[in-house]
């Protein structure tokens, strides 16, 4: 109730101001409308990354967490089947009921910002093709259906916050609150994860010759850097969480290491404050990319602490 509702509550508002923000900057091309997309596709990515978190449950079911924002996908392959797919515009990928059906793709977020932003200037492109544009239209409004789907499985009578709550032993999910206990822990591990082996490990490569700038997450809007802070920050939060983990060592007197997580989290988030953004740019540079190196080592080192 404190964390996990209210952040796909706030995605699900965010996602409502998009279709509406893209639909009049698809009908006129000026500079304030173009802002606004900006601005509005920025809310909902600030959103996401709190939301994408906390990935269990109706976020994850038929592959929700995918298509809200498809990433990483194989290197070339997407380029390559939206290249083939736009040969013939097809109407469908312009509806925002019927956009669904074709491959996540080009539904997720993530074909909405490769349509939109022009990776030179980070913002909207000046001029979007007309075409594209209202595929973007399509992406969001369909966007706004799904996530009123996660939100609607985790209320109700048989909803997924009451089976968290009051775990039961026939329930297959979690029978009792020690399952529930589990996977919350988990996602600490497991974003930890995540964010060394995807969005640094996989872009900073082996080596500063073998960097691949492009595989870093929303690369084209500019806000990688951003992205890992919200991350790191939701990360945090849970784990200094009243009657949390950190209050759980503490409890049972593993002060040292409670500190020591804690000292991790911050240590982290000053060497990734330190380094200049944005990531895409500044990752050709040597000495940022010995920083970057030097933070993934933070990050998964944290990972292996709170596995």
């Amino acid at each position: 109730d404190g964390q996990v509702i209210p952040s796909l509550e706030a995605l699900f508002k965010s996602m409502q101001n998009l279709a509406p923000a893209s639909a009049k900057f698809c009908k006129s091309q000026t500079e304030e409308n173009r802002r606004l997309v900006n601005s509005t596709f920025h809310s909902v990515m600030d959103a996401w990354q709190v939301a994408q978190i906390f990935s269990f449950g109706p976020l994850i079911r038929k592959g929700r967490f995918s298509r809200v924002y498809f990433w990483p996908g194989r290197a070339g392959s997407t380029e390559r089947y939206l290249r083939k797919v736009f040969i013939s515009r097809p109407s469908d990928l312009t509806n925002s009921k019927k956009i669904g059906d074709r491959s996540v793709a080009v539904h997720s977020l993530a074909a909405f910002e490769r349509f939109m932003f022009d990776p030179a200037r980070r913002a909207v492109l000046q001029n979007v093709d007309p075409y594209k544009c209202k595929v973007a239209v399509a992406i969001s409004a369909f966007q706004v259906e799904l996530l009123r789907e996660v939100l609607r499985e985790w209320y109700g009578k048989d909803g997924f916050r009451r089976a968290i709550l009051e775990p039961e032993h026939n329930n297959p999910l979690y029978r009792n609150h020690r399952d529930v206990a589990n996977d919350i822990l988990g996602l600490l591990s497991s974003n930890l994860e995540r964010i060394a082996r995807l969005k640094l490990r996989r872009p900073i490569g082996k080596s500063f010759e073998k960097k691949r700038p492009n595989r870093l997450e929303n690369w084209r809007s500019g806000r990688t850097k951003k992205n890992i802070q919200l991350n790191l920050t939701t990360l945090r939060r849970l784990y200094s969480e009243k009657n949390g983990l950190e209050s759980l060592l503490r409890s049972y007197y593993a002060i040292a290491l409670a500190d020591e997580v804690r000292a991790k989290f911050k240590n982290a988030e000053r060497i990734l404050a330190d380094i200049p953004e944005p990531l895409h740019e500044t990752i050709r540079i040597k000495k940022n990319w010995r920083s970057l190196e030097k933070f993934y080592n933070e990050i998964e080192s944290l990972g292996r602490m709170t596995s």
